[in-house]
C-alpha cells in the first residue's frame, strides 16, 4: 500500500513563491493595460460631486479626474477643475453665466452645450435658445500689436472704355488696387475673445462666458460638456413671467398651502 507523499517544507516555499510570483506579473499587466487605455479614452473621465465650502463661490466647483475604468476610487490625476462664478439666476431675454475652468493638460476647455428648458408639469425637455456664443476672457494689461494699411493705386495700362454720351470710345487708366501695410500700432486685447466649440488651449486657467438670448418666460437649465463629462448639477436661468401668469402660479401655491393647513 503506498503512503500519501508529503511536502517538504523546501517544495512548499517554492510553490509558494512561484504563486507569488505569477499572482505579481498578472497585476502588473493588468495595471499596464489599464493605464494605456485611460490615458487614450476621455471617457475614462469621472467628475465629482459639486464641492461648496468657504474656498469656492456659492455655485461650487466640481473636479475631474482620470479613473481606471470609470472606478471612483481609482483615481489617477486630476485632469480639470471647474468653478461657476457669475450666473444671471433670473433674467429676461438676455442671459449668462462665467466660470472659471483651469485645464492641467492640453486640450478643449468646451466640447459640447446643450439647453433644457422647465416645463409646467416640472419636467425638463430638451430646447435650443434663440442664440449663444462662449468668449474667453483676454489677458488683462496686455497690448497686441495690430498693422496699419492704406489703399495703393497703381496704372497697369489703359484701356478702351465707350462714352455713352458720344458713343466713342475713350482711352482711360487701367488700375490695380491693393491694400498696403504701412506701419503699426498698439491695441489693448480685447477683454473677450470669441471661443468654438472644442477649440485646444494649453494647461492653465482660463475665464469662459456664456451669452445667450431666449425666450423671457422660459427657466433655462444650461449644461456643458468639459473633457467627456456632462455638468449638468450648477445653476439654471430662470424666466421672468407675464404678470397674469405669474399671478396665476402664485394663486395655485396659496389655494395649495390652505388646503395643506385645513387638513
Amino acid at each position: 500500500m503506498l503512503k500519501n507523499i508529503q511536502k517538504t517544507p523546501s517544495i512548499k516555499n517554492k510553490d509558494l513563491n512561484r504563486a507569488i510570483l505569477r499572482s505579481f506579473f498578472l497585476i502588473l499587466i493588468v495595471m499596464l493595460m489599464s493605464v494605456s487605455i485611460v490615458s487614450a479614452a476621455n471617457w475614462d473621465n469621472k467628475k465629482s460631486g459639486l464641492i461648496i465650502d468657504e474656498t469656492t463661490s456659492k455655485y461650487g466647483k466640481i473636479e475631474i479626474k482620470n479613473t481606471v475604468f470609470g472606478i471612483p476610487w481609482l483615481q489617477l490625476s486630476k485632469v480639470a477643475e471647474l468653478e461657476l462664478k457669475k450666473n444671471t439666476d433670473t433674467c429676461g431675454i438676455e442671459c449668462s453665466m462665467e466660470t472659471t475652468i483651469t485645464l492641467f493638460e492640453d486640450g478643449s476647455l468646451i466640447d459640447d452645450v446643450r439647453f433644457m428648458t422647465l416645463q409646467e408639469d416640472g419636467d425638463w425637455i430638451k430646447q435650443g435658445v434663440r442664440s449663444y456664443q462662449f468668449y474667453i476672457k483676454g489677458e488683462d494689461g496686455k497690448k497686441i500689436k495690430v498693422p496699419d494699411y492704406e489703399t495703393v493705386c497703381d496704372v497697369t495700362g489703359k484701356k478702351k472704355v465707350k462714352n455713352n454720351k458720344t458713343g466713342e470710345e475713350d482711352l482711360v487708366d487701367e488700375t490695380y488696387c491693393y491694400q498696403k501695410e504701412i506701419g503699426s500700432h498698439w491695441i489693448d486685447t480685447p477683454e473677450w475673445i470669441v471661443y468654438n466649440l472644442g477649440d485646444r488651449v494649453s494647461a492653465g486657467t482660463y475665464e469662459i462666458k456664456l451669452e445667450a438670448e431666449k425666450k423671457p418666460t422660459r427657466t433655462v437649465d444650461w449644461q456643458i460638456t468639459s473633457q467627456g463629462e456632462l455638468i449638468d448639477e450648477w445653476a439654471v436661468w430662470g424666466g421672468r413671467y407675464q404678470e397674469g401668469y405669474y399671478q396665476a402660479i402664485l394663486q395655485q401655491q396659496l389655494m395649495k398651502m390652505h388646503l395643506i393647513l385645513e387638513m
